[in-house]
């Protein structure tokens, strides 16, 4: 798989003034022309080997980047999980009014997921994929123990 899928350069985790500190030998992996690539890619790779790509959007927040990977991805018909949705739905049934999508991030500097929201993130994505059917959801064959 093409490791261009990683591309953020639009993103407020990489943006012009922190694209030069990018490393030179990876400048190649960010932006949108690499993210639409990539996705490309995987829809041919899908045509060929048969099998389903499921696009997982954590965006924090870039609701123009969402809208772009949200159309492309529909466009391949790839199955999409919009963890930004889940996440703001969460904020929304809130009982502590001060919890923001900021709450669930490292920092303002760093905005990549806590480890809470990592764990968050993970349920989601297990109840989608037993929601699309793309996994068994009995605890027999997930290995759990009664």
């Amino acid at each position: 798989m093409n490791k261009r899928i990683l591309g953020l350069k639009n993103t407020p985790l990489i943006n012009s003034k922190t694209l030069r500190d990018v490393p030179d030998h990876l400048r190649s992996l960010v932006g949108w022309n690499s993210i639409s690539t990539a996705l490309r890619e995987l829809a041919l790779i899908q045509e060929e080997h048969k099998f389903e790509v499921v696009v997982v959007l954590l965006t924090v927040g870039n609701n123009h980047l969402a809208q772009k990977v949200t159309r492309e991805s529909i466009a391949h018909g790839f199955h999409l999980i919009d963890l930004d949705l889940h996440f703001t739905e969460m904020i929304k049934q809130s009982s502590t009014p001060a919890k923001t999508y900021n709450s669930f991030l490292f920092s303002n500097k760093d905005q990549h997921p806590t480890a809470i929201a990592h764990r968050i993130s993970a349920e989601i994505l297990s109840d989608e994929f037993i929601s699309l059917g793309l996994t068994n959801s009995s605890s027999e064959a997930q290995g759990y123990a009664p």
